[in-house]
């Protein structure tokens, strides 16, 4: 570390905020700035070895911007608190930034009841005018953008027309003409990472998951992780896990689950009027319950459906059409 870290001593016994610039940085800082907080109670230093310390930091101006609410800090031998606030940490730009510290260890929990103020200064870079007797990077570039459009002005001027031009640049074999878009150029922006590393909210990832190439898009909250990959052959699955806060680590990831399922490739009325359905494979998805869809019955035809009362009356008819054998009817008990 290029600084050594600014000494502050914080009093909880303070009715009224100091309201006190303790330290001023740069725009570029980092890995530079970091308040070294001694906390004090009658007029006691308080050792606060073994808390959980996270700063929250807001930038001043015109009213309060958040820049973070979790800020990570730690606790030297000493037992005070040492806050980093530069860049490293925090991306920040000129203003005041307050900042507020929130101490917990095992159950007790106490946040400093005044924030801490330090400033934050621009570059002389921001707003100053490039001429063209300047020298450095910027003005080189600028000078360098400055040539590139002349240049290729006087070629637009000696084409006359972009319709004009032979070989027409291209993305993903489509000729750039006219007013494209995104999709219609087929151009996708993502990321490379390995899969547990994909963790960034409302991106696409270009990664792997069991050898297997996939895209995967995240959505991360304050309390949770989700995964949702999208694989070559169509399949669709997802994973979650329990996001890393100042309260709890983080979380193992569940099993991956298939969004979709298998799909349908046949089905079979059964007798009893439920219907089978079966994937391409021959195997047995699931059978339908509750009420037959064969439905009720019609009027008669020759669809017309026998009842098991039907086929019980059928059969009294026919009995007491068959002939006698000695006086005694079929299905009687008498003559």
């Amino acid at each position: 570390m290029l600084k050594q870290p600014i000494y502050y001593e914080f009093n909880l016994d303070a009715r009224t905020s100091p309201s006190k610039l303790i330290a001023i940085s740069h725009v570029d800082d980092k890995y530079s700035e970091v308040l070294e907080v001694a906390v004090k109670q009658n007029d006691r230093f308080v050792y606060m070895g073994g808390a959980t310390v996270i700063a929250r930091m807001v930038l001043h101006r015109d009213k309060d911007y958040l820049l973070s609410d979790d800020v990570a800090c730690t606790v030297n031998a000493n037992g005070n608190i040492l806050i980093p606030f530069d860049n490293a940490v925090v991306k920040t730009s000129q203003g005041v930034v307050k900042i507020e510290v929130n101490i917990t260890r095992d159950t007790d929990e106490l946040t400093l009841q005044f924030p801490l103020w330090v400033s934050v200064t621009g570059s002389i870079l921001d707003n100053a005018e490039v001429t063209p007797e300047s020298e450095g990077t910027i003005p080189d570039l600028l000078k360098g953008a400055a040539d590139a459009l002349e240049d290729a002005t006087e070629a637009l001027d000696r084409l006359g027309s972009y319709n004009n031009l032979e070989d027409k640049p291209q993305i993903n074999g489509v000729t750039l003409s006219g007013n494209k878009t995104s999709g219609a150029l087929r151009v996708v922006g993502w990321k490379t990472a390995e899969i547990d590393n994909c963790v960034e909210d409302g991106v696409l990832y270009s990664t792997s998951i069991n050898n297997q190439a996939a895209y995967v898009l995240v959505r991360n909250i304050t309390t949770d992780i989700t995964q949702y990959a999208f694989f070559s052959d169509g399949r669709v699955m997802w994973r979650t896990r329990q996001a890393e806060t100042a309260w709890h680590p983080a979380g193992e990831w569940s099993e991956w689950e298939e969004i979709g399922g298998s799909e349908i490739a046949s089905g079979v009325v059964n007798q009893n009027g439920t219907i089978s359905f079966y994937d391409a494979d021959g195997n047995l998805l699931f059978t339908t319950t509750g009420t037959s869809v064969i439905g009720p019955q019609g009027a008669p035809g020759n669809d017309y459906v026998l009842t098991a009362q039907d086929k019980a009356d059928i059969a009294d008819i026919v009995l007491q059409e068959l002939p006698t054998t000695q006086g005694v009817l079929y299905g009687n008990s008498s003559d």
